[in-house]
């Protein structure tokens, strides 16, 4: 009687391959450590630089993970490449890690966020007391928590449905990201009515760096630019690429489903090669956008000027520290002077009970929720938009309105 083998359906094309690999890739980073960069670096060629190198970096490994997948085209992904290499332990070890802790973590996180990010759109899942539906001692359950959970179960459910489900999934959400870079780039070009390409470009290749000076309340504040040579300029290239290269990770997720893709000796080097050629692309011409769209030296100005403002109100007591300068979205005027200061991180004011905190006070500043003046609800929105008003001003060093009282500086801000 011949003995019967199970393997896995191979059943995913290159495209899905692809599709995994430039999906896994993408993530906030693009938009937030070219700032960091541009502070090591001090200039738009070696920002573009740094991007570029990484770029190289990227392909490179993705390649040789290629090589190893056509030895090894087996399911597993770096389980196998371990046990090939090292011993069956080993494999073991990192096999159950990655199990029980990396990749666990990793959906954990980005389903919190989920749940977080739907609470601003949804108020019955936001973080607030009156949403925990579940006590035992100090350990609470909210409906946040709920939705998280909810989400890794049913894409779980999905995945066990079979691979194809888990495809479309996947090259959909995939291909909405590629998308919407490509449109922050083309858009960026096109409706910019104000570029500094020009102006960027004459710092050209000259290092220089700024990595600001702590105060005597521990808070950054920048220095001036200071040239850097020789040895200096690896140091401040290996320092920038860490933003950079942590923004391209996760590109080998691929070899870990090499059972199910089709013809895998050629599909997962090619998908490798492929996914991080295009993503490598997008981010290269992302930062060119931004060097076409935003003044350099502002760039970084401004990223001293939010840490110090950020510094100011944790020690007022009046947001989480775990709100960074990555979470203000600053805009900019024609002239590259600041008219506005957004928050992109929802639900971060420390009392999320808002209807007990309609004032916000750091030192002398005051601001209330334009709603109190309707009689409106007022929720943790309305300490999110006080927040941004506080920090305005902490940035740019003047209110964003000016009115004789309190009531007539709100109907200001309400009409």
């Amino acid at each position: 009687m011949a003995q019967e083998t199970t393997q896995f359906k191979p059943t995913l094309s290159l495209l899905d391959g692809t599709m995994l690999v430039a999906g896994s890739m993408i993530g906030s980073g693009i938009f937030i450590v070219s700032a960091d960069i541009t502070r090591h670096v001090g200039s738009a060629g070696w920002l573009v630089m740094v991007w570029l190198i990484t770029g190289f970096m990227t392909i490179t490994a993705a390649v040789s993970y290629g090589e190893l997948s056509g030895m090894y085209p087996r399911a597993g992904g770096q389980y196998v490449y371990l046990k090939e290499a090292y011993n069956p332990l080993v494999g073991f070890l990192y096999g159950w890690s990655f199990f029980s802790v990396i990749q666990t973590g990793t959906i954990a996180a980005v389903a919190v966020a989920f749940a977080k990010f739907t609470g601003y759109f949804i108020p019955a899942f936001d973080i607030k007391d009156e949403n925990i539906i579940l006590s035992i001692g100090s350990f609470h359950i909210n409906k946040a928590q709920i939705l998280a959970i909810a989400l890794v179960l049913v894409l779980a459910y999905i995945n066990t449905r079979g691979v194809k489900e888990g495809k479309v999934i996947q090259t959909t959400f995939t291909i909405s990201k590629l998308l919407s870079l490509f449109g922050l780039i083309v858009f960026g070009f096109l409706l910019a009515k104000t570029n500094f390409w020009h102006q960027n470009w004459q710092s050209g290749l000259h290092a220089m760096q700024d990595l600001g000076r702590k105060n005597v309340s521990g808070s950054l504040e920048p220095t001036g630019w200071a040239p850097l040579a020789g040895v200096a300029i690896m140091g401040a290239i290996a320092a920038s690429m860490v933003g950079s290269v942590f923004s391209s990770d996760a590109w080998n997720n691929v070899t870990f489903i090499a059972g199910e893709i089709k013809n895998p000796k050629r599909n997962i080097g090619l998908s490798l090669f492929l996914g991080t050629l295009i993503v490598s692309a997008i981010y290269i011409t992302t930062n060119l956008m931004y060097l076409y769209v935003l003044p350099l030296d502002q760039i970084v100005e401004l990223g001293f000027k939010c840490a110090m403002a950020l510094s100011y109100v944790f020690r007022q007591g009046v947001v989480h520290r775990d709100i960074k300068p990555a979470n203000l979205l600053a805009v900019l005027d024609n002239q590259g002077q600041v008219t506005d200061v957004k928050v992109s991180d929802f639900g971060s004011a420390l009392n999320l009970n808002a209807d007990m905190t309609q004032v916000h006070r750091v030192g002398s500043l005051a601001y209330m929720p334009p709603e109190q003046i309707e009689g409106g609800d007022v929720g943790a929105q309305a300490d999110i938009y006080a927040l941004g008003a506080v920090l305005y001003h902490l940035v740019c060093g003047r209110p964003p309105f000016d009115a004789p009282n309190q009531m007539a500086l709100m109907h200001q801000i309400y009409h």
